[in-house]
């Protein structure tokens, strides 16, 4: 079993991706947009703890995990979902639910790396408690949609702030 060093950060999105409505309005944003779900929650975490993200922080998050998501998250998350319908035009067998669980679990470690890098900026990146909050999510997550081409609507607003909602109760309740 591979150890990884403890980050706040992980802990959170663990966290936060379990709350109700979390995980499918970021698998939904994903699908939309191409968004890094990694990403989009180190936004919110950075946010909540008080870390105001401009063009250059979103552009140095995004270019620090690209190649690693794209060479080695993706894939794997793409063999996982295959797996998924089975590999013969029949529904999968034992074996194959086996290694497809087996699979996510590497994807999963995966991602966690990849989240390790991310609070490697954040953990350098000025912040100020005292501002942190669901707004300055919102702004943090809004503004990495938008490094990613996606068009603002009301809806996406209304997506970013549950995401945030959901969230901050899961970083004010001291359960990290």
């Amino acid at each position: 079993m591979t150890q990884f060093p403890e980050h706040p950060l992980w802990d959170f999105s663990v966290a936060a991706y379990r709350k109700t409505g979390v995980a499918e309005a970021c698998l939904d944003l994903q699908q939309a947009y191409g968004v890094d779900v990694n990403i989009l929650l180190a936004c919110v975490w950075s946010g909540l703890r008080g870390q105001s993200l401009d063009a250059i922080g979103i552009n140095v998050l995004r270019t620090s995990v690209h190649e690693w998501h794209d060479e080695v998250v993706r894939p794997l998350r793409k063999i996982r979902k295959r797996m998924k319908k089975g590999l013969d035009a029949k529904a999968p067998d034992q074996l194959q639910l086996s290694l497809r669980a087996q699979l996510q679990k590497v994807e999963i470690d995966m991602e966690h790396a990849e989240q390790l890098r991310l609070a490697a900026f954040l953990d350098s990146a000025e912040s100020d408690p005292a501002s942190g909050g669901t707004v300055l999510a919102v702004a943090n997550m809004a503004l990495y949609l938008d490094s990613l081409g996606a068009t603002s609507t009301p809806t996406t607003g209304e997506i970013l702030q549950g995401i945030a909602s959901a969230s901050a109760a899961v970083f004010g309740s001291g359960n990290l």
